[in-house]
């Protein structure tokens, strides 16, 4: 397993649970997506355990860039003609919201996560891609979605070989360990009982709810919350054909005196490539294209060649940062649905039980308001689900994300 710079930080996790234990709803998975369903439900009255194999943050939730933006990796026009302008817009509008929510949690519970509402860029690596990016921003003003183009975009981010960029202004950046675990210590307060080291090796029915048994403990729920990224297959066979385990590689530098730092979170070559800075640190990963067929699995490890890839881009395109020593090197392990959209409500054929999965490479944009949903599930509330986010919806070929 490898370290990121995020959980490169003192943490004291919490014991897991000793024997038997009733609860109202277990979740399981304390990261962002479980770490948002904990505290959606803190205070409503209900018996709430949340379970995490690892520590709070330990898996995809805190291997990531730390973007959180609303405009994700495919373009806004290749999205709607994949889509439809309808779901489309919709999908941008609850990336938005999700954004939004994320940006209110941290003020209101005042979580130390080095939140930083700079803004986001899609830089165009290419002529065709600078025209695509173009044609997305106007794309995204006609449908009521804030979108500038930056045609001087190797000057505005200091980074040599760009063609333009798509600027997105609201978007941010953030610590996402801390973020998640300033979520998971809050509903704590709230009452939740919060178990670190707690694998859930099985779920089974129990009388009208369910059984989750791990080592050395069982958990007794009226329902069940699956918040377990690329592993829900594990407790819920009906994502076993669904999901796909892809590894995302990434580095950080030691601390750049004078760098000219990115002013924001930038993704490049529709996602392939992304970037930002993190305390003078340079943060840069992707280039999975150069072993696709490699970086599939659920091992956090490295594959030389794409770190090789990642250093000799941060030599081409940020030579201030390419003679600097990496202190961190890592993967995390992106849960990849049929269609690229998550999978959020209800498993069929498992009742009393919920997931958010599917992410593909972007919780920061869908995980806090898929939560808030299943939670607003579980405590009765007419919100509906959209009908693109369902786990049992029918997927048209040729929308699977390579």
């Amino acid at each position: 397993m490898t370290l990121s710079l995020w959980l490169d930080e003192a943490y004291a996790p919490r014991p897991p649970p000793q024997g038997r234990v009733e609860a109202d709803v277990a979740i399981v998975g304390a990261g962002m997506t479980g770490a948002s369903a904990a505290h959606a439900l803190a205070g409503q009255g209900l018996r709430v355990v949340l379970l995490d194999a690892d520590r709070a943050a330990g898996r995809a939730s805190g291997r990531n860039a730390g973007f959180c933006i609303t405009l994700l990796g495919t373009p806004y026009t290749e999205l709607v003609a994949k889509r439809g302008r309808a779901v489309a817009r919709d999908i941008i509008g609850m990336n938005v919201q999700n954004r939004d929510r994320v940006q209110q949690l941290v003020r209101e519970l005042r979580i130390d996560c080095a939140f930083a509402a700079t803004g986001s860029y899609s830089a165009a690596m290419s002529e065709a891609e600078a025209r695509e990016q173009e044609r997305s921003a106007a794309l995204l003003r006609a449908d009521g979605l804030a979108a500038d183009w930056v045609a001087d975009a190797e000057q505005v981010l200091g980074v040599r070989g760009m063609h333009g960029a798509l600027f997105r202004p609201g978007d941010g950046q953030i610590h996402p360990a801390r973020f998640v675990r300033g979520l998971v210590a809050h509903s704590e307060r709230e009452g939740v009982r919060v178990h670190e080291g707690a694998p859930v090796r099985a779920l089974e029915r129990y009388g009208d709810g369910w059984a989750l048994q791990g080592p050395g403990f069982l958990v007794e729920a009226g329902q069940a919350l699956l918040c377990t990224n690329a592993r829900a297959a594990e407790l819920a066979p009906f994502f076993a054909d669904k999901l796909r385990p892809v590894r995302a590689q990434m580095l950080a530098t030691a601390p750049i005196p004078g760098l000219r730092q990115p002013p924001a979170p930038v993704y490049a070559d529709h996602g392939y490539e992304y970037w930002r800075l993190h305390e003078n640190r340079l943060l840069l990963g992707g280039k999975r294209p150069v072993a696709r067929a490699q970086e599939v699995g659920h091992e956090e490890i490295l594959n030389t060649q794409v770190q090789a890839a990642l250093d000799a881009f941060r030599a081409a395109h940020l030579p201030q940062a390419a003679r600097t020593p990496v202190t961190h090197r890592w993967a995390g392990i992106m849960d990849f649905s049929l269609d690229g959209e998550p999978y959020v409500g209800a498993v069929p054929g498992m009742p009393g039980v919920r997931a958010a999965c599917g992410f593909t490479g972007h919780g920061f944009g869908y995980a806090t308001r898929s939560a808030e949903l299943l939670a607003a599930q579980v405590l009765g509330k007419r919100e509906p689900v959209p009908a693109w986010l369902a786990p049992d919806r029918a997927v048209e070929p040729g929308l699977a994300p390579e």
